[in-house]
């Protein structure tokens, strides 16, 4: 968390440039048949970002509804996909943009906590043998700071937790909701220290929890997506699909 204040605008301005030229050179490798690093669901996400910035409907035929992703990412793909169309909607161009994204999150996370470039080159090359397109970098982004601040309250024994502490575990199962999981043990451990600063900080866990929920059940009036569903019935999950429509 200390190279925060050490990274200006300029920084991350390059970042967001070379993000973008990297998605450029990654472009073949992730459009291609199978793709070399881009899973099925990360081509669901893409094609269901896109209809909801097109058309407004969460779908991924253009037919039927679905719920099968996780809210906070589909939200920032949906977001990138809506301003990519407003200058071309064409399944390269979309594509490159959400490959961008995900490499512009690796590199938020993989320079504000690293500073040896080997780490930082070791994190870029694990973060691209998990599929992009994928909620999973964003959900790293929230997990390193919450991580890092858990363990230092811990060790100083401190009563109090920042206000963006909360807020980043609340917004955790809004990325990935089986993921509450990881968090629940470490605060576990606070609460067993500090009882009072455990239980406000998993309350924030348990309302993102519960945000989660209650959106899910507005949206598509159910609370559990039909990807979990169909996981939970022992439906498997293979590389079937790859790029469907790329």
């Amino acid at each position: 968390m200390d190279n925060m204040n050490n990274v200006s605008r300029i920084h991350w301005l390059l970042l967001l440039v070379i993000s973008g030229l990297l998605g450029i050179i990654l472009l073949p490798y992730a459009s291609g048949f199978p793709s070399l690093i881009v899973e099925d669901d990360g081509f669901f996400y893409a094609q269901i970002a896109k209809n909801i910035a097109l058309h407004g409907f969460s779908s991924f035929d253009g037919l039927h509804e679905t719920s099968g992703y996780h809210l906070l990412w589909m939200g920032f793909m949906a977001s990138m996909a809506w301003v990519l169309t407003l200058f071309h909607s064409s399944p390269e161009f979309l594509l490159w943009g959400y490959l961008s994204l995900s490499l512009f999150i690796i590199a938020l996370y993989a320079f504000l906590f690293f500073e040896k470039i080997e780490l930082v080159l070791l994190v870029y090359v694990l973060s691209l043998m998990c599929s992009l397109l994928m909620e999973v970098n964003l959900l790293v982004l929230l997990l390193l700071p919450i991580y890092a601040t858990l363990i230092q309250m811990y060790d100083s024994q401190k009563t109090g937790a920042p206000v963006w502490l909360y807020a980043l575990i609340f917004l955790v199962p809004l990325v990935r909701i089986d993921s509450t999981v990881m968090l629940a043990i470490p605060l576990f451990v606070i609460f067993i220290q500090q009882r009072a600063l455990g239980l406000r900080l998993g309350l924030a866990l348990l309302a993102g929890l519960a945000a989660q929920l209650i959106l899910m059940q507005l949206i598509f009036g159910n609370p559990f997506s039909v990807s979990s569903e169909l996981k939970a019935g022992g439906a498997g999950d293979p590389r079937l699909i790859s790029n469907l429509f790329y």
